[in-house]
């Protein structure tokens, strides 16, 4: 374990959070469906400790769409949703022919809602890529395809919505190892979206490990501010495992890349530790747990 020297070219200040920008993390520990977190709108779904399933069957949408929507309110946040939202999930694929798993935000939480999808779309058991759609009037457009790659399961799931009056900024980002799709739309007829949620389309079985919200900054990184460009800065996990860290001159931050692969990735890196250097002097260093999109700083 490394200590502070006892002199160092700057005085030793450890790392604390300094802005919290995490909405919600819901790991589906404990049964969100019976505790009233969540709410199924159409197709049948099952939990299972970690693990929030959904297949065709139940109540059904003119979407047809499998959708389950987050209760906000139960989570302890208030609407309406923040201006620029970022939505994670993990996602388990049980078939792989022309299947839809998604991230779902909703105008209201009626089965027969306007919504938008942000999704993976599995094409065959070789290829999927990121999809945006809209829904609306009883009608599907797609807004955006990404670059194929290739199919597997688990992948990581992440949407990112940015709203205002006129207009709906919109990105689906799929992740798996090596690989990555990302589509992208500027919605200038948008819909006014009040819930967010989960789903599938065409599946006979989806799986969804945890869903993570994060106002205003990309939860696949932590973000380290107060430090010089020229200063180091390394990440472990508790198994000793070392994380990719940039400077982002546009934002004047360390970022620190949370993803390694789909299976072991989670928006919360637990006992983490955290060693800056000026040289070789540690001038600060943190060890907890690291939420994705929340800022550290001395």
């Amino acid at each position: 374990m490394q200590t502070a020297p006892k002199t160092s070219p700057s005085p030793f200040s450890p790392l604390s959070l300094k802005m919290n920008n995490t909405v919600l993390f819901d790991d589906f520990s404990t049964d969100p469906l019976a505790s009233g977190r969540i709410s199924a709108l159409s197709g049948s779904w099952t939990w299972s400790p970690g693990i929030l399933s959904v297949s065709p069957g139940g109540s059904s949408s003119p979407s047809r769409e499998n959708i389950a929507y987050l209760n906000l309110s139960s989570y302890g946040f208030q609407a309406p949703l923040p201006s620029k939202i970022y939505v994670v999930t993990k996602v388990y694929q049980n078939d792989f022919s022309g299947s839809y798993a998604d991230i779902v935000f909703l105008s209201s939480d009626s089965a027969s809602s306007s919504l938008y999808t942000a999704g993976a779309y599995y094409q065959n058991k070789n290829n999927m890529q990121a999809e945006l759609y809209k829904y609306m009037n009883n009608g599907w457009s797609q807004l955006d395809s990404g670059n194929n790659i290739g199919a597997t399961s688990p992948v990581i799931l992440e949407a990112y919505l940015e709203k205002g009056q006129t207009y709906a900024n919109l990105s689906a980002s799929v992740l798996s190892t090596g690989e990555s799709s990302t589509a992208f739309y500027n919605d200038n007829n948008p819909l006014s979206i009040s819930y967010v949620g989960i789903g599938s389309y065409n599946s006979m079985n989806t799986s969804f490990a945890f869903i993570y919200l994060s106002k205003s900054m990309d939860p696949l990184y932590v973000y380290i501010m107060g430090f010089p460009s020229s200063y180091t800065i390394r990440v472990l996990d508790s198994d000793g495992r070392i994380y990719n860290v940039n400077y982002d001159s546009t934002i004047g931050m360390f970022e620190v890349y949370l993803f390694q692969d789909p299976s072991s990735f989670s928006p919360v890196l637990r006992n983490a530790l955290v060693l800056v250097y000026s040289g070789s002097s540690l001038v600060s260093s943190y060890y907890g747990d690291l939420w994705g999109g929340c800022v550290y700083s001395p």
